[in-house]
């Protein structure tokens, strides 16, 4: 958050706009537990066990910058679950 809100104060500063202020938005918390297990907490929710950890996973890979960064890294957590299986 704090990121995204430099640069487009950085963008203004360059524009002669008049710079904001940066307001902090808690989101939750996704914390990874090990192997398959995490837990999550925001909106009043607090989630644990696998589903959390999947649920984590997909957020993760909503967060990269384009779907092939985020398809390699799928495919490489694919891969690596499957050698589990074996």
């Amino acid at each position: 958050q704090q990121g995204e809100h430099l640069a487009k104060n950085l963008i203004y500063r360059r524009s002669c706009k008049s710079l904001t202020s940066f307001q902090f938005l808690d989101r939750g918390e996704m914390l990874s537990m090990g192997i398959g297990e995490a837990t999550l907490t925001g909106m009043g929710l607090t989630l644990s066990g696998s589903l959390a950890f999947q649920l984590r996973r997909m957020t993760y890979l909503s967060k990269f910058p384009n779907r092939s960064v985020g398809i390699r890294s799928a495919g490489a957590w694919l891969v690596s679950y499957g050698k589990k299986l074996i």
